[in-house]
């Protein structure tokens, strides 16, 4: 039942733990994370995952927490964009290290 609610998505695939990683919410992050039974690499209609959200508002602590939990750091998004090129954009040196 938990794995169930932990990964549910809304109409865009958006799961908790996408949101979380967008906002900059390391509690959060890390509260679903050692729950063990969310998908790190779910992927939104957008096929972007919750380290693409985290880079993209350069989260390099989340980065970091996603990265651990197994996240895959070569993913790709619809237009062939990684996590990393997203880090890049931002500036966020913190973030590509």
């Amino acid at each position: 039942r938990t794995n169930t609610l932990i990964n549910r998505s809304d109409i865009r695939g958006r799961t908790a733990l996408m949101y979380a990683s967008a906002i900059g919410s390391r509690d959060i992050v890390d509260y679903l994370l050692s729950k063990g039974e969310v998908y790190v690499n779910a992927m939104d209609d957008t096929q972007k995952t919750a380290l693409h959200h985290a880079a993209k508002c350069s989260k390099a602590d989340i980065l970091r927490s996603l990265l651990r939990a197994g996240a895959m750091i070569d993913a790709r998004d619809h237009n062939g964009c990684t996590a990393l090129m997203f880090a890049a954009g931002t500036g966020d040196v913190d973030g590509l290290q």
